[in-house]
């Protein structure tokens, strides 16, 4: 479907509809058919989004920008409602009384340059643990323009976004992620019985040392993959080694199994260590042919750990067993690819597989040796954890 000419971010917004010469009495206002006003546009455009009309969608959103309605309900939301409305941004303003919100509604409404934003305003809040959370606090002015755009996008977005998603979206809150988790883990034999706290990986990331970067994302969703490795190379600059050890299981007898349970397990172990690697593959090609033309050193390497439920197989994961074997396949198959002179002369790649008591590794190596000599040998060590493993097959770099 081709995005319909016309984009939100025009130059200049026109006059907000409102009769000509009126003086606003805020005391007077009509709030029912405010909200009234305002709830049917949002309905109108939710309606058009999930028809796929994007041109109609644009049209609704531009006439909700122009809303006399949106505009009254923004200022009232960031000056009445809101409770942060009495806290000032760097300006030190805050609106209090009727005339300065009949003001703030006034130069709004006539506003035809444009716009830009002011800085927000710096300040921590304490967290549990003697730790701090950072907060931007804008101006009363941007939180009002943003309260006016914030109506015309919701409702586009609500219409396509994730159904089990409960953060920061109109009319649901924590009391419904509750009641989502309890469905799905209720009864004598539920399917899904693990929990992530997302937090986790923020606190694990401060006990790393050097420099780390969190990034959180379903990995089977469309663009993830990639805008995890982006991040990384963002973050830290470059891209030298790649693990890939993401994944559950989700067990069943073969012959009750669902296409979903199978298809999910291929998705995980599979696809995702496919598209990570295929994001990640000119951030290790590039550099590494660069330093092998200098005569320096190439420390770059991809482990992909893998179960022997995918070479022996196991009673109830027959599709864990599927998704690690492709994983095998598809670690053998890049350690050849990636060496030929037709995608690049850099090093040889080779492939180890590590026989482990809690996974197998298997490790694409960027060494010089004869990846053809490798991938027919096993080399047979046993680990009582995966650190050690991977700390045996990464090494570390010659000083």
């Amino acid at each position: 479907m081709s995005e319909p000419e016309g984009k939100l971010d025009t130059a200049a917004i026109a006059n907000v509809n409102g009769p000509a010469g009126e003086v606003l009495d805020w005391d007077a206002i009509s709030w029912r058919a405010v909200e009234d006003d305002v709830r049917r546009l949002r309905q109108r455009i939710f309606t058009a989004s999930q028809a796929g009309d994007l041109k109609k969608v644009r049209n609704l959103q531009k006439l909700m920008l122009r809303s006399r309605a949106n505009t009254l309900l923004s200022v009232r939301r960031v000056t009445e409602d809101n409770a942060g409305r009495k806290t000032a941004g760097i300006d030190r303003r805050v609106i209090t009384t009727s005339v300065g919100k009949v003001a703030l509604v006034d130069w709004m409404s006539h506003q035809t340059e444009p716009w830009q934003a002011r800085p927000v305003k710096r300040v921590f809040i304490p967290k549990a643990g003697g730790k701090q959370r950072p907060l931007g606090i804008p101006v009363i002015v941007d939180r009002a323009l943003q309260a006016r755009v914030k109506n015309a996008l919701e409702p586009e977005w609500e219409a396509r976004f994730e159904p089990k998603s409960y953060g920061f979206r109109p009319g649901r809150g924590c009391h419904d992620a509750i009641e989502a988790i309890y469905q799905v883990v209720k009864g004598r034999d539920p399917k899904r019985l693990w929990v992530l706290d997302a937090d986790l990986a923020a606190e694990a990331a401060t006990e790393i040392q050097g420099d780390t970067a969190v990034f959180a994302g379903d990995l089977t969703r469309d663009g993830v993959c990639e805008a995890l490795v982006e991040t990384a190379v963002a973050e830290l600059g470059q891209l030298d080694i790649v693990v890939n050890n993401a994944g559950y299981t989700w067990d069943g007898i073969a012959h009750r199994m669902s296409d979903e349970q199978f298809r999910a397990m291929l998705e995980i172990h599979s696809v995702v260590p496919f598209k990570v690697l295929r994001a990640a593959a000119p951030y290790l090609r590039e550099p590494a042919k660069k330093e092998h033309e200098e005569g320096g050193e190439v420390f770059r390497k991809v482990v992909n750990v893998t179960s022997i439920s995918g070479t022996q197989g196991n009673v109830g994961q027959v599709n864990y067993a599927a998704g690690k074997a492709a994983l095998v396949g598809i670690t053998k198959t890049l350690a050849r690819v990636l060496r030929r002179p037709a995608i690049a002369p850099v090093p040889a790649f080779a492939l180890r597989l590590l026989f482990g008591e809690m996974a197998d590794a298997a490790l694409l190596s960027s060494t010089r040796a004869r990846p053809e000599r490798l991938l027919a040998t096993g080399f047979g060590f046993r680990f009582t954890d995966l650190e050690s493993a991977l700390r045996h097959v990464l090494g570390r770099p010659k000083p």
